[in-house]
């Protein structure tokens, strides 16, 4: 062979080696590349067949990929506040009270045909005010209205619902009773704004107790002659009218009371409730409900919104059978679906 032939063959053997390793850099990369190579120069020396490894088997197993972490779990939305009478803004209890706003403006439709728009009203067991506030925008009220919340926080709010108001409005930071004393009313831990008695007897162990004055009402000084009481008072009615009678029997011409009675014969003193319902049929009152339907009191096993009537307003008014006396789901539910007074 020429020289010029041996020189051909070694560029050939030269420019194929170079392309194996080029091929063995392109599959594993240098690692592949250094044992190509070493393959290579092992042929040189010693000619004969080589087991080729591949690369794949070769290499050093590479670790698992780790696990993902597992998501971390979201946090849970923020529980809405709980608002408690002693210690609730402004804006939370009326936001309170207007969902309930259904349940008054039925309170309101009953009451309207018996209240003067320019007359004296009785808002016992007044809360905020929500009671007073819905008659003047249902029945167009403009006369004078006195509002009587023992609970000190609430009467504060009470006031500011009494200056938005467009009649006449006085709040008295008592409560109404058959005695003047200083008593424990206990208020709802548990967001329920409507739900606070005097009555230990039905109270729950999460209640709490706070002292208020309360007074009859001739000795809270209220002077003149009211077209409408409403009582909304959690099952002390009876101590209301106790301490309400001399004034019922002097007034003339007598007013229309709405009365809510709590629990009827569940109440613990329902025997004290009854002879107050008697007092009153005594002055020529009867009980209806709120479509104006007579009422049998002695009947009633739940909270209900009672209308009682005196004579002059019910003379003329054609007679009606009693029919199912409608409960209440009174403000001791988060959200009652009837109304309470």
């Amino acid at each position: 062979m020429s020289d010029r032939g041996s020189v051909s063959a070694v560029r050939t053997r030269a420019h194929a080696a170079a392309r194996r390793l080029v091929r063995a850099y392109r599959r594993g990369g240098p690692a592949e590349l250094v044992r190509s190579g070493r393959r290579q120069v092992a042929r040189l020396v010693w000619p004969g067949t080589l087991r080729t490894v591949s690369s794949t088997a070769a290499a050093a197993p590479k670790p698992a990929p780790p696990k993902p972490a597992p998501p971390k779990p979201k946090p849970a939305p923020p529980a809405p506040p709980v608002h408690q009478a002693t210690s609730v803004s402004y804006a939370d209890a009326l936001a309170w009270f207007e969902r309930r706003r259904p349940n008054y403006e039925r309170l309101i439709g009953a009451v309207a045909p018996y209240v003067d728009p320019d007359g004296l009203v009785l808002d016992v067991g007044a809360n905020i005010g929500y009671f007073s506030q819905t008659l003047c925008e249902q029945a167009r009220f403009r006369g004078t209205v006195h509002l009587f919340e023992p609970l000190p926080h609430l009467a504060e709010l009470c006031r500011v619902t009494a200056e938005r108001l467009p009649c006449t409005a006085v709040v008295h930071e008592v409560g109404l009773s058959d005695a003047a004393a200083d008593v424990e009313l206990y208020v709802a831990a548990q967001g329920n704004l409507g739900w606070n008695t005097m009555v230990k007897g039905r109270t729950s162990a999460d209640m709490v107790p706070v002292t208020v004055a309360v007074d009859t009402f001739d000795g809270v000084g209220v002077e003149g002659t009211p077209c409408l009481v409403k009582i909304d008072v959690e099952g002390a009615e009876w101590r209301v009218f106790g301490g309400m009678l001399a004034a019922l029997e002097r007034w003339s011409p007598r007013p229309a009371i709405l009365c809510e009675i709590g629990w009827g014969t569940q109440h613990p003193d329902w025997d004290a409730e009854l002879a107050a319902f008697d007092r009153l049929a005594g002055l020529g009152y009867t009980a209806h409900d709120l479509a104006g339907a007579p009422v049998d009191v002695t009947t009633i096993s739940r909270t209900t919104d009672v209308l009682f009537l005196p004579e002059h307003l019910t003379q003329g008014r054609p007679s009606q059978a009693p029919d199912t006396v409608p409960a209440v789901a009174d403000l001791r539910t988060s959200e009652p679906a009837v109304p309470s007074a």
